[in-house]
């Protein structure tokens, strides 16, 4: 059957493309409504829209900053300044962002975190001992490694007090010697 210029294809409403986005992932008002706009859908009724989502809470920010949060630290690895940006990409409100953040790394947390994620970055100690004589490495090898390591927490979100205490409380790249560079 062809179309003739009375008929036009069915539109979708800003309703059903969002309940079409929010099946296949969580997201938050802001990316709705980003989604939504960038579907050309009016501002009112998209607005309209995510009043309704909210309503019968197929949206909560809150209970969703949480999830990210958590999973980003604790399968992930993440520290709480990547987690934070995470949330932020996600177009989670600040105030949200920050709470979530704040519950998932209550005070020392990340320290203890920061050690959880430097001993996944490591090779394990029968690794390290095929190379080299014995496993033995040199002071500056040794250093070499810390500051990677250092490095990599800090890339990972951790904050650079949280990286030093991993590096130094772990025995297996620096054995007994401290590097001057990690040092304060």
């Amino acid at each position: 059957m062809s179309r003739t210029a009375n008929s036009s294809p069915r539109r979708t409403t800003a309703w059903g493309a969002a309940i079409g986005l929010l099946a296949r992932r969580d997201l938050s008002e802001g990316e709705v409504r980003m989604k939504l706009l960038a579907r050309e859908f009016g501002e009112p009724e998209v607005e309209e829209t995510i009043s309704r989502l909210r309503e019968r809470r197929y949206l909560d920010d809150r209970s969703l900053a949480e999830a990210v949060a958590r999973t980003q630290a604790r399968s992930r690895h993440q520290g709480p300044l990547k987690v934070r940006a995470h949330l932020r990409r996600r177009r989670i409100p600040e105030t949200l962002a920050l709470e979530a953040v704040r519950a998932e790394f209550p005070d020392g947390a990340e320290d203890e975190r920061a050690v959880i994620a430097l001993r996944r970055l490591q090779p394990s100690p029968a690794a390290s001992r095929a190379g080299g004589r014995d496993g033995a490495a040199s002071a500056a090898e040794r250093r070499k490694e810390a500051g990677r390591l250092f490095r990599r927490l800090v890339a990972r979100g951790y904050s650079g007090e949280a990286a030093r205490h991993a590096v130094l409380s772990d025995e297996r790249p620096l054995g007994q010697e401290r590097g001057p560079e990690l040092e304060t």
